[in-house]
């Protein structure tokens, strides 16, 4: 995965990617921890939805 995800990229992440992006993309696990997001298989759709929003926030500021 690179370091701009796709919105098709990020729905079919599975925890290992999701978790990888999380650590290494700036503000993102801040940006989880503030939703109260569950990084965790059984919320796996949610965290998707999480981060896919933290890259389209991202993408409107720029």
């Amino acid at each position: 995965m690179t370091t701009k995800p796709t919105l098709e990229s990020i729905a079919a992440a599975d925890l290992a990617q999701l978790q990888y992006l999380i650590d290494h993309t700036p503000g993102l696990y801040r940006h989880v921890f503030a939703c109260q997001c569950l990084v965790s298989e059984q919320n796996l759709d949610e965290l998707r939805q999480v981060v896919a929003e933290f890259f389209i926030d991202r993408q409107e500021a720029a």
